[in-house]
């Protein structure tokens, strides 16, 4: 992937984490051996095949319960985010940070930030749009934060990655422009809105006093003309009183065509 956030992806292979809980004990060891899902999932990690793997590191964790390795739940977390099921990752991400300590608990805690830094980056792309919403950049940069936050967290202690220490400072940058692009998506947005003329709204009074530096002729086509635009904005009030005039006329034409209508049967008897 060529993206900025491809890079702040490091994904050993679940193999190496194993591997200390081969040296942890003699449960994990059993566990391993015995478990057909693990190894099926250790093959399709390596063979890229991700949602086979993440499908068959679910089934060993299933399969052994409680007893399943600490490090089977981070190979679940990481294959499912190369999966593409962020969801799933950052749950089993989660745990993992909560339970492990040492190196596995960092190399969670710099996962987390990755999964964190995806969405943001698909939020960001969303906000990027013509039509996006105004709080899509906020949500990004709320992303971009949490991943930073992961991504310090990682990088205390001894056995601190130096991908973390550089992701963390990526981060900051990322927050930085996002916070400019918002500005100036604000800016575009306020611009535009200027551009549109406000309706009128006929408030009931006189017009026929021209106000100075006014025009007469403009005002009154204002108050006989509830679309007719003026350089203003409406309040809730001034929208009220135009919808309510819309009514009245609504009103006023269907009593016209009743009108008519019995005009035209009374006529027709009579001829008839």
């Amino acid at each position: 992937m060529a993206r900025a956030g491809a890079r702040m992806i490091r994904g050993p292979h679940p193999m190496a984490r194993t591997h200390k809980a081969l040296a942890a004990g003699l449960v994990a060891v059993t566990a391993l051996l015995s478990s057909d899902g693990w190894l099926r999932g250790e093959r399709a990690f390596a063979k890229a095949d991700y949602a086979a793997a993440a499908a068959a590191f679910a089934e060993a964790i299933e399969q052994e319960g409680d007893r399943a390795p600490i490090e089977w739940r981070y190979d679940f977390a990481l294959a499912s985010y190369a999966a593409g099921s962020l969801d799933a990752a950052l749950d089993s991400a989660s745990r993992v940070a909560q339970q492990a300590d040492g190196r596995l608990r960092q190399e969670a805690l710099h996962l987390l930030g990755s999964i964190e830094w995806k969405r943001a980056e698909a939020i960001a792309a969303m906000a990027m749009q013509v039509e996006a919403e105004p709080f899509l950049f906020d949500q990004a940069i709320e992303r971009v934060a949490r991943a930073r936050a992961h991504w310090v967290d990682a990088a205390i202690g001894d056995d601190a990655a130096p991908e973390s220490v550089r992701n963390a400072e990526r981060a900051l940058q990322r927050l930085e422009q996002l916070r400019e692009q918002k500005a100036e998506k604000d800016r575009q947005r306020k611009a535009a809105g200027a551009k549109q003329k406000p309706m009128a709204v006929p408030d009931g009074k006189d017009s026929g006093e021209e106000k100075q530096g006014g025009n007469k002729d403009g005002e009154k086509d204002a108050q006989d003309n509830p679309l007719a635009p003026l350089q203003q904005e409406l309040s809730r009030e001034q929208v009220d009183r135009m919808f309510e005039k819309l009514e009245q006329r609504d009103r006023e034409k269907l009593q016209l065509r009743r009108s008519l209508r019995a005009q035209r049967s009374t006529s027709a008897e009579r001829d008839w």
